[in-house]
């Protein structure tokens, strides 16, 4: 394996994602969550060849990779007919992956490591979730808070309502950590049962925390990887908000092509053989059967991409009968 090679691959991979507008990232586990979405055109700070920084009103990433630094780009099925998603997981073995896991608020000191400047005077609390991969803090500026904080150091956070409370009433910056990113948000917390705000934000949910996992189990991280930053690029069927769109080859073939680099080989294959098939009028009977979960769903977002890049045929047709009985045909959008 060529490290140098990989690491610039990667380097690329990531400056150009900061730099697409309709790309989204996080940092998270389950429960914990800090997502990063650009609310204006992007510009990126490049720190070395590996490290980069964006700011936008609501917050700022930074991204800093090293030479295990490992992505693994995904596509899966969507509960929506004709329609998948897609992203990547850059990963590091979990022995690197780990961050404090620190089980009560501890007050971390200044943060010097802030990504703007004037934001370098506040003082940094982990609030001790006890997360594998995250570290999720609040920077508090306000001497109100930071005495609050300070006199609940030690303590388990979910055991004073008060502090939450006042944390939802101060809104102080939040602050996600892992071995590969930060995130900072800077716009108020959400109002409970409302919208996500637009742009950067996080999301808190103890209930799901607590089962401490780092990640969904459907997702094809390696045994012995731990997810420390997630990309998602512009998808071909969906816009920013989700909602279904004209099939966009762009960015089909600008994610496909990270997909090709950085995918599980057996899933890009096993849909690239099925491209062939359907291509060449084979039919669902001259074709062994997929045996695996992962080939299976390799072939079943075959024919929902075949429906939009070649439109229909009865080879298309057969496979589609044949894997997806009874699901509804979106309208083809081929180009």
């Amino acid at each position: 394996m060529d490290v140098d090679r990989d690491e610039n691959q990667l380097a690329a991979f990531v400056a150009g994602e900061l730099l697409n507008v309709h790309t989204s990232w996080n940092i998270g586990a389950f429960g914990a969550i800090a997502e990063f979405h650009h609310q204006t055109a992007p510009t990126i700070e490049t720190i070395d060849r590996t490290s980069f920084a964006t700011v936008t009103r609501g917050g700022a990433m930074r991204i800093g990779l090293d030479a295990e630094a490992r992505p693994v780009a995904y596509e899966m099925l969507s509960a929506r007919a004709g329609l998948w998603l897609h992203g990547a997981a850059i990963c590091l073995p979990a022995y690197r992956a780990r961050m404090g896991a620190r089980t009560t608020i501890t007050e971390l000191g200044v943060d010097g490591d802030a990504i703007r400047p004037r934001d370098r005077d506040g003082v940094l609390f982990d609030l001790g979730l006890g997360l594998e991969t995250l570290d999720f803090c609040v920077r508090a500026s306000d001497a109100r808070l930071v005495q609050c904080l300070r006199l609940h150091e030690g303590k388990p956070l979910l055991d004073h309502a008060g502090l939450i409370a006042l944390l939802k009433e101060a809104s102080p910056h939040r602050v996600a950590q892992s071995r590969l990113a930060r995130i900072e948000v800077f716009q108020p917390i959400g109002q409970a049962g409302g919208a996500s705000p637009e742009g950067p934000h996080t999301h808190l949910l103890p209930e799901l925390f607590r089962v401490h996992r780092s990640h969904a189990s459907t997702l094809p991280i390696p045994e012995g990887w731990l997810p420390c930053v997630s990309v998602y690029p512009a998808s071909p069927v969906q816009d920013d908000h989700g909602r279904v769109r004209p099939f966009d080859p762009v960015a089909y073939q600008r994610f496909g092509a990270w997909l090709t680099q950085f995918g599980e080989p057996t899933y890009v294959a096993a849909k690239q053989a099925l491209f062939d098939n359907v291509r060449a009028g084979r039919l669902p009977r001259d074709v062994p059967r997929a045996t695996t979960r992962l080939t299976r769903n390799a072939h079943r977002i075959a024919v929902r991409q075949l429906a939009h890049l070649d439109g229909s045929s009865p080879a298309l047709a057969a496979w589609q009968a044949a894997l997806e009985p009874g699901e509804p045909r979106p309208a083809s959008h081929a180009h």
